[in-house]
C-alpha cells in the first residue's frame, strides 16, 4: 500500500512508523492490493457482490484500479488458477 503525506511537516519520519494512529494519511491501494483482497472471494457470486458494493464506495481513480483487479480475479475464478498476468487466451472464457 502507498501512503500520501498530507501536511505532516517535520514530524513525517517519526509519524511514518505509526500509520494506524495518524488520520492525516490516506491509504492509496494499488491493483495488487485490491487483487490480494479479492482473492478472499472464492466464488464468482461473492466477487460480484463485492464489486456491487464497491461500485458506490470508491472514487473514479480507485474504481478503475478496483475493476482491473476484479476482472483479473474473475479470470482466475473462471479458470480455477492463480495468475500473475492473465494470458490473452483466457479472456475468451471470461463472461
Amino acid at each position: 500500500m502507498l501512503y500520501e503525506n498530507e501536511n505532516l511537516g517535520d514530524n513525517y519520519p517519526k509519524l511514518f512508523n505509526n500509520l494506524n494512529k495518524i488520520s492525516n494519511y490516506k491509504a492509496i491501494m494499488t491493483k495488487t492490493d485490491y487483487l490480494m483482497r479479492l482473492r478472499k472471494c472464492t466464488t464468482i457470486d461473492t466477487l460480484e457482490r463485492v464489486i456491487e458494493k464497491n461500485k458506490y464506495a470508491l472514487s473514479d481513480d480507485e474504481l478503475e484500479l478496483f475493476y482491473s483487479a476484479a476482472d483479473h480475479r474473475l479470470a482466475e475464478l473462471t479458470m480455477n488458477k492463480l495468475y500473475d498476468k492473465i494470458p490473452t487466451s483466457v479472456w475468451k472464457y471470461v463472461r
